[in-house]
């Protein structure tokens, strides 16, 4: 069977490598920069090292007597070297924590807890040095926001830009925001370290991560204690999503050098919003806003017109052409997550048809949604075998404000719901400051 066209971008963007690596040494600033930041109640280690151990070896340091933390940064060299990790480093804790949402079992979110040791090896490399090196030889899409120096605010900041320009040229526009069924444990080991490779991790490195990943083995931990049976990721070799321990310093970079690939396959075939500058008369495109796993998708008119030109659209309807562009670029970020190993879940996504109009009665700007017939909707890759399932996105009206990356932002520009859900924690906050 040929390979699609996104299978063939994303294969593409694949194999496109810096020139160069990141260094594997660590020092003694490494361990100062690492441990001075964590509190002793921090919870890690199955085995038994926590954090307050290390707290006590950095005081050491500060005491010019470095004897243990060089004990221990020759033991992490040595391991990297080799590609060898620890036995106790095979070892974690898997718990549960409450989202806010309820405390269901569907409303809980689960971490690993590892070794603080190991825990300090993963932010050295994968947390601090790789996407650092990604960032100054520009390995990354701009789109991305989950790296150093950037924050979610950037994010949400970029989408309120693209619905401020959307009110202000009248331009017909379509925003999508997308979620990912079980994010961080689909996502491959083995592929995740080709992806790491391509931005700057050397050889040894990426070894090592692979077999840390494909021999560990997890524990659940609740208030009643650690479980006596576990679990290892190698014991089902026909199951192959490992995940990349999420709550570990590893674990979001892990996810963000993996989703690049599919952001620049995604750059490269999908539509987005163009805005023209007022005085220059140049052309901007944007087309996605992505933290982690939470990615929001920017479409209107003159995207499409820039990308197929006037000639291919001057005759067809303009909004059935935002609606079929829309349908192309959902249903391309499904197959683009299913080639990575990742899962779209369309009854968590959500869309708006944003239609601004000028009010001459009340002298101002009104948006309201685009009328179409049909509905936007992907063909989930994952139900392909035996067939294709189709499922429908919901269509959120643009007065309507969902919460994405914990602000609420309504494509009309109102900020009621805003004000509502900060008043609420404002409330919340003045309760328990007056209880303790």
């Amino acid at each position: 069977m040929p390979l699609s066209e996104a299978e063939r971008a994303w294969i593409q963007e694949l194999t496109r490598k810096v020139d160069s690596n990141i260094n594997l040494t660590i020092t003694l600033e490494d361990y100062k920069h690492f441990f001075q930041k964590k509190q002793e109640c921090t919870s890690s280690s199955p085995s038994g090292r926590h954090m307050g151990h290390y707290k006590v070896i950095l005081d050491e340091l500060r005491m010019e007597r470095p004897f243990f933390a060089e004990i221990i940064i020759a033991i992490a060299q040595t391991s990297l070297l080799i590609a060898s990790p620890l036995t106790r480093w095979r070892q974690a804790s898997q718990i549960m924590l409450e989202k806010g949402k309820g405390r269901f079992i569907e409303h809980l979110r689960i971490i690993q807890l590892v070794e603080a040791d190991l825990n300090f090896i993963l932010h050295v490399f994968w947390g601090n040095r790789l996407p650092r090196h990604a960032l100054q030889h520009n390995a990354l899409q701009s789109s991305q926001y989950a790296l150093p120096g950037q924050t979610c605010q950037n994010a949400s900041w970029s989408k309120l830009l693209f619905l401020d320009l959307t009110r202000q040229t009248f331009i017909p526009g379509m925003m999508t925001d997308y979620d990912a069924t079980a994010a961080f444990d689909r996502v491959l080991s083995s592929l995740s370290i080709i992806t790491c490779e391509r931005v700057g991790l050397p050889r040894t490195a990426g070894e090592f991560m692979y077999h840390l990943l494909k021999n560990m083995e997890f524990h659940v931990v609740t208030g009643f204690g650690t479980s006596a049976i576990s679990y290892r990721n190698n014991q089902d070799p026909s199951n192959s999503e490992e995940g990349v321990l999420q709550g570990s310093s590893s674990a979001a970079p892990i996810y963000t050098m993996n989703s690049d690939v599919s952001l620049s396959a995604y750059d490269k075939l999908g539509t987005g919003a163009t805005f023209t500058h007022p005085v220059t008369g140049l052309d901007y495109t944007d087309k996605a806003a992505q933290y982690v796993d939470d990615k929001t998708q920017f479409l209107n008119l003159l995207g499409i017109l820039h990308k197929r030109g006037m000639i291919s659209t001057k005759t067809a309807e303009p909004f059935a052409l935002l609606f079929q562009a829309g349908t192309a670029n959902t249903q391309l970020w499904a197959d683009l997550l299913w080639i990575s190993g990742g899962n779209l879940n369309p009854s968590k996504c959500f869309s708006y048809f944003i239609l601004p109009k000028y009010n001459f009665n009340s002298n101002r700007t009104t948006v309201h949604q685009i009328p179409f017939e049909g509905h936007l909707s992907v063909t989930n890759p994952a139900n392909h075998l035996p067939y294709p399932v189709e499922q429908p996105v919901e269509q959120v009206p643009p007065s309507s404000a969902r919460r994405t990356l914990g602000v609420f932002m309504a494509p009309d520009g109102s900020n009621r719901t805003q004000l509502k859900q900060s008043l609420i924690k404002a409330k919340t906050f003045l309760v328990f400051n007056s209880l303790y």
